[in-house]
């Protein structure tokens, strides 16, 4: 009879299955919750994708979004200046001025650039019929992204070349006359636009740069590149 004094019972001993942990009910919570958002994202971005841009419904939808998700400013400042720039577009399409007017984002934000030679006479500070012809469509895009819960500033710049003015003319420098050229727009955009700058913040502006702020890959050295540089830009400059 073989002797089993010497076998431990332990191993010998039935093991019982472990018991499987019950789900952190908090885990579940957070994987229902992140499923909801999931599709309210889906559902949003899907009315945004077909429906016209505006500023205003997009500022109301980046607003949500950044609750949920925690968006910062800059990204939803993005979200508004790419309506602002697909409107702007539309706009310069519709009166068929893209061989004159530009319109580009850059970090500054979005550029609407003027050939300075079709909205001014030579050496003239007074806007032209298709000048102001534009600004009256820009005017409203304009005026809504001043009006917004967050209002854009907005420069208007005035560029020359590096030519200088006769003697005897009205303006003495290239200085003077950018400067009353971008004073000419926001007067008109006022004026006549309708535009009304908010009170006490200073988003609207009017500068004028004379021949030191070239035209990205132009040059005053060439013909080409001085009527490039003759210019009036309308800038929605980013907030953050």
């Amino acid at each position: 009879m073989a002797d089993t004094s010497n076998i431990n019972p332990e191993l010998i001993r039935k093991k019982r299955p472990k018991k499987i942990p019950p789900a952190d009910e908090t885990e579940q919570w957070l994987l229902t919750y992140g499923d909801m958002v999931t599709l309210m994202m889906t559902f949003f971005i899907l009315l945004f994708s077909m429906s016209t841009l505006d500023p205003v419904k997009i500022r109301a939808f980046a607003d949500a979004v950044s609750e949920v998700m925690g968006a910062s400013p800059v990204e939803r400042d993005q979200l508004d200046l790419a309506a602002i720039m697909e409107k702007v577009t539309d706009i310069v399409l519709e009166q068929n001025m893209q061989e004159n007017v530009t319109v580009s984002s850059s970090k500054r934000g979005v550029n609407i650039s003027f050939k300075g030679d079709v909205a001014f006479k030579t050496g003239s500070a007074e806007l032209s019929d298709l000048a102001k012809n534009l600004l009256n469509k820009l005017a409203p895009e304009i005026n809504a992204a001043l009006q917004n819960d967050i209002p854009f500033p907005i420069a208007i710049e005035g560029h020359t070349d590096n030519v200088p003015l006769r003697e005897g003319g009205l303006f003495k420098s290239n200085w003077e006359l950018s400067t009353a050229r971008a004073s000419a727009t926001v007067r008109y955009l006022i004026n006549i636009g309708g535009v009304v700058p908010p009170e006490g913040q200073g988003k609207l502006s009017a500068i004028g740069y004379a021949d030191t702020w070239p035209k990205p890959g132009y040059s005053n050295d060439t013909a080409e590149g001085r009527a490039a540089n003759r210019r009036i830009e309308i800038i929605f400059l980013t907030i953050g």
